[in-house]
């Protein structure tokens, strides 16, 4: 469901970072939120309001919400690239897991305190 995307989009981004997710840097990187419907709209603001308000993080949740419109496909050597670039993207997903784990890890001992 939308729902389910949702909750795993906030899991596995940086809503803080606007310039990029960890190694992507630039525009098509940022973290952004799509929708179709005014119902989707309403949960994505929802699920956004409701992480900015959990003090989960300490800088503010900059992930845009959209409404979506024409798609375009990524670029060819974006495709299947755990495919055609397996050793390259086994290094970004490593790398990857230990910022989440660093992330977890901080915001679990900073719970509680409070934000700046």
């Amino acid at each position: 469901t939308y729902q389910d995307l949702l909750q795993l989009y906030w899991q596995v981004t940086d809503p803080t970072d606007a310039f990029g997710q960890f190694q992507d840097r630039g525009n098509f990187y940022r973290p952004i939120i799509f929708y179709t419907t005014a119902e989707q709209e309403v949960f994505a603001q929802g699920a956004k309001k409701e992480l900015a308000q959990s003090g989960y993080y300490q800088q503010p949740i900059v992930t845009e919400i959209r409404k979506a419109t024409q798609f375009w496909p990524a670029e060819n050597y974006h495709q299947a690239f755990y495919k055609k670039q397996p050793k390259r993207y086994q290094r970004i997903k490593r790398a990857r897991k230990q910022l989440m784990l660093f992330y977890r890890l901080k915001r679990w001992t900073n719970r509680g305190k409070k934000r700046s």
